[in-house]
């Protein structure tokens, strides 16, 4: 080993952030998610049309995006992609394929595999009978299919099988379910479990699920885990011709029998018409079961009802009111807590034109918590629809929906947190607004309030899979990382180098908040700098301040994360008389380009030695040799031979030692 980086480790700690400054000096950065919401990041964009993508999290801060695939021009198959945390695909350019069997491939599904991978099933007609069949695959985290090639058959019974629903066992496998259309079938839903390894764990073709007669061959069934390694699943059931369709559900345990009623468990079986039920796991065994119902016929409204473990409806016959103000209230989406409460979103025509979108909570003994009127998350002109909801880790949820405000669709979305209070602009923020269309969004949720969104796009006149990130705050894009001082340094109180990492792919300006607390209450802004340093002046002595970065490129960009730093007393002579200690300062400016000051004070006459090594621990400026006698020094240091990078100098005189860093940046 080197002795100068010996003597690092020994006596200067090499610190993650100083780590990072030498790896970022020797390669450049490639970050891609944009900041602008009319340029977002291409997933795939093969030949012909790429369609209906679904997004779940990679957890790690980025996300796996499956989708229908006409590239080939045989019909549908199946490709995924996915994308880290700085909007890096990681597969194979346009996505790997997941099944290109013959026939079409469709109405894919997908869920974490809990390693980094993701479990899918879809729709799938290879059959030279023509009827559809289900089929899932397992792929890894490096995109590699983990079971048979072209996937593993779920279901190949008579007739069709098609729209299927997965969730996780609980064992690292899944239960998948579909609607059936066996000729001999005694359930119009039908589920089997797969294993991890991708082995089917039921009967053959999979279980009915008892009591299930669906109104609509054409809608996925609703399906939660039950904690159990089993599933809950309701429908909008047919069996009662006189009053329409009614809400049903039914529990199927982890051995793929029917535990509750044989016919099934009535949710609402009210007069008129209740349809589109979608469910929430309560974290007990039971669900949060809402839809769309015309109790008021010809207008509708939104009710829900709380089952248990047992199959025993909670709240109110046929349902509580979660709202039914004016006119149509349709199409919920759900999601729940470990509180024992549900978050309800939904399509609302209150204003008898244009459709907007409100949400609702809803508390353990059915009362809604946010007003009778629910919270409006978007408002705006035009149709707000194709709504989708997800927890936000936080107690609140988040919104993602196509947006008709202008003429071409857009997707939006909107964070609110547990009070009902929304945390975005009003009506939400664009995702994208690009030219052309981009519809039918899919939202990932990740850490921090944030999530990533993947949608159909059009602006290339060809279906495309367009993604974007946007953090907790609503912000698109990638923060600057903060370079120097590194957190918690001192620095001479008359001047401060401020240094951080261009934003990529592009960032037009930056904005720079130096505070004096670490809430930024009393601070001072600068946002016209085009360049990646300041320099700050004027700061008062012994001050701790605090410091944060954003970059510009047609909106504001998240927030780098904070760093502070203090001034401190230099230890150079000063007019009362000599300096009290040896010290070395950092070096103005730094970064450089070719030149900076480097100050050093004695307190006595000493023997100096002044140093600079690269980061190999190589010598490559030798800058002081000889005695010289107390006080404050400085040396200008040329780096005009040097190649861009991180360096160190090295201060010895007599027993004290120090060493800073610098950068030189061309």
């Amino acid at each position: 080993m080197p002795a100068l980086l010996f003597f690092l480790r020994a006596s200067i700690r090499l610190t993650p952030a100083v780590l990072l400054l030498a790896s970022l000096c020797r390669q450049p950065a490639n970050a891609q998610w944009p900041i602008n919401p009319a340029v977002n990041l291409t997933i795939a964009s093969a030949n012909d049309a790429q369609q209906e993508p679904v997004a779940l999290s990679d957890g790690s801060g980025g996300a796996i995006i499956a989708w229908v695939d006409f590239r080939t021009g045989q019909g549908k198959d199946i490709y995924a992609q996915r994308v880290n945390a700085s909007g890096q695909v990681q597969w194979a350019a346009n996505g790997i394929v997941v099944c290109g069997e013959n026939g079409p491939q469709d109405a894919v599904v997908m869920l974490p595999d809990g390693l980094g991978g993701a479990i899918l099933a879809w729709e799938d007609a290879r059959s030279d009978t023509g009827g559809y069949d289900v089929y899932a695959q397992r792929i890894n985290s490096a995109g590699s299919a983990m079971w048979t090639p072209g996937g593993v058959a779920v279901c190949t019974a008579s007739g069709n099988q098609q729209y299927p629903g997965i969730i996780s066992d609980g064992k690292g496998g899944v239960i998948v379910s579909w609607i059936d259309g066996r000729p001999s079938g005694t359930s119009n839903i039908y589920a089997q479990r797969v294993s991890s390894t991708g082995l089917t764990q039921w009967t053959t073709n999979g279980v009915p699920v008892k009591g299930a007669s669906v109104s609509s061959m054409f809608v996925p069934p609703p399906m939660v885990g039950d904690g159990r390694q089993g599933a809950l699943l309701s429908w909008d059931d047919s069996r009662s011709l006189s009053t329409g369709p009614d809400i049903y559900m039914q529990r199927v345990d982890s051995a793929g029998v029917s535990r509750w009623d044989t016919n099934g468990v009535p949710i609402s079986t009210a007069d008129a018409n209740q349809h589109g039920s979608v469910l929430a796991s309560d974290s007990a065994g039971g669900a949060f079961v809402c839809w769309t119902d015309y109790h008021t016929a010809p207008n509708t409204g939104v009710y829900a009802q709380h089952v248990n473990a047992s199959g025993a409806v909670q709240w109110t016959v046929d349902g509580v009111v979660v709202n039914d103000t004016t006119d149509n209230q349709q199409d919920p989406v759900i999601v729940s807590d470990s509180a024992g409460t549900a978050i309800i979103a939904w399509s609302d025509k209150r204003k008898g034109t244009d459709v907007d979108i409100y949400a609702q909570r809803i508390g353990p003994s059915g009362k809604v918590l946010w007003g009778s009127a629910g919270v409006p998350l978007c408002t705006a002109a035009g149709d707000q629809y194709d709504l989708h909801l997800t927890r936000d880790s936080q107690g609140g949820a988040l919104a993602v929906w196509t947006d008709a405000r202008v003429a071409d669709q857009n997707i939006f979305a909107q964070r609110i947190d547990g009070s009902g209070n929304v945390r975005w602009l009003p009506n939400g923020i664009a995702i994208s607004n690009a030219p052309g269309s981009q519809q039918g969004p899919s939202i990932a949720a990740e850490p921090g309030g944030g999530a990533i969104v993947a949608w159909t796009d059009g602006r290339s006149l060809s279906d495309d899979v367009y993604a974007q990130n946007v953090d907790g705050t609503g912000a698109l894009g990638l923060s600057p990382i903060l370079l120097l001082p590194s957190n918690g340094a001192g620095v001479n109180a008359d001047s401060a180098r401020l240094v951080w990492l261009r934003v990529a792919p592009i960032s037009k300006r930056y904005w720079l908040d130096l505070a004096t607390d670490s809430l930024f209450t009393f601070r001072a802004s600068d946002s016209t700098l085009t360049d990646t340093a300041k320099t700050v002046r004027g700061l008062t002595g012994n001050q701790t301040y605090w410091w944060r970065v954003r970059g510009f490129d047609s909106l504001w960009g998240p927030y780098s994360s904070v760093r502070k730093f203090a001034t401190v007393t230099t230890g150079v002579q000063e007019k009362q008389g000599l300096p009290t200690q040896f010290s070395l300062s950092q070096n103005y400016p730094n970064p450089f380009n070719p030149s900076t000051t480097i100050r050093y004070a004695l307190p006595r006459n000493a023997a100096v030695r002044l140093t600079v090594y690269d980061a190999l621990g190589r010598e490559v400026a030798l800058l002081v040799n000889g005695r010289q006698e107390a006080g404050g020094h400085e040396v200008v240091f040329q780096a005009s031979t040097l190649a861009s990078g991180m360096y160190f100098y090295r201060l010895q005189a007599e027993g004290f030692v120090q060493i800073r860093s610098l950068v030189l940046l061309r």
